[in-house]
């Protein structure tokens, strides 16, 4: 794409995310916005606590009590043998971990924030029509939205990271440069500094959801040690330790009964 192409979508996107941003919800989770509007599911935010029974999770009033939350489902789901079942044991810790982390890694004015907005979290660029001017017309497939925390929602959308993202990289690549820059040209330096710090967010939702593959994750964990400034961290020594330090937790020592550890 010629590089006046290339920032005119920029552009477009970030009128997007503007208009996004002037839209606040004030709960997270499985919202409820009316009584004209059925109930929004955060996607593998709820679960069957009875045959035939759903209870949502949600709302929550902010990214901390969300976190909480959700990261205790999904050590319920791992324990019961419903989540994770190619690895419990290391899934267990990488959810367990990141509830102990996720406090040093995103500010407390963050984290105790009441004000939430729309991202749709597949956001490849698939779901964006343009014409053959480049405009964007319209955007599809709203099922995969979430209602997040302002960090979480202006991070760079998934279509604008480059592939050394998944190698653990957390460096930003030109067109997040570009992009933060166009933000700070338009007097928006709040919106601009969600793309600059957007690694974290996108690491937290990546092992968030998908724990249960653990290959996938060990990069991402590594960049969040290295955001931290620990640059030589490595997966067995975490992992040994990470055991160590969670030994006397009733869950893991459920499924560490279950399971042989090698």
């Amino acid at each position: 794409m010629a590089l006046n192409h290339h920032r005119y979508i920029l552009r477009q996107l970030t009128d997007m995310y503007v208009a996004f941003e002037r839209h606040p919800f004030f709960r997270t989770g499985s919202i409820y916005p009316g009584e004209l509007i059925g109930a929004f599911a955060d996607r593998l935010t709820y679960e069957s606590n009875n045959p035939g029974q759903i209870r949502m999770l949600g709302p929550y009033i902010s990214l901390r009590e969300h976190l909480d939350y959700t990261i205790a489902f999904y050590l319920r789901l791992i324990e019961s043998s419903d989540w994770a079942v190619d690895d419990p044991v290391s899934s267990y810790l990488l959810y367990h971990l990141l509830l102990d982390l996720y406090p040093r890694l995103v500010g407390s004015a963050l984290l105790d924030g009441d004000n939430f907005y729309l991202r749709r979290q597949d956001d490849k660029g698939d779901h964006i029509l343009v014409n053959d001017q480049l405009d964007i017309v319209g955007i599809i497939d709203w099922e995969c939205s979430k209602v997040v925390a302002k960090p979480f929602a202006f991070s760079a959308a998934l279509l604008l990271l480059p592939n050394k993202v998944f190698d653990g990289v957390n460096r930003l690549c030109q067109v997040e440069e570009d992009f933060a820059d166009i933000f700070d040209s338009l007097g928006r330096p709040d919106m601009a500094l969600c793309i600059r710090h957007g690694r974290v967010p996108h690491r937290i939702v990546f092992i968030l959801d998908s724990a249960d593959r653990i290959d996938y994750c060990k990069p991402h964990l590594k960049g969040l040690y290295q955001s931290l400034g620990e640059e030589t961290w490595s997966w067995e020594s975490w992992r040994t330790d990470a055991l160590q330090r969670y030994r006397t937790d009733p869950g893991l020592q459920h499924l560490l009964g279950e399971k042989v550890v090698i």
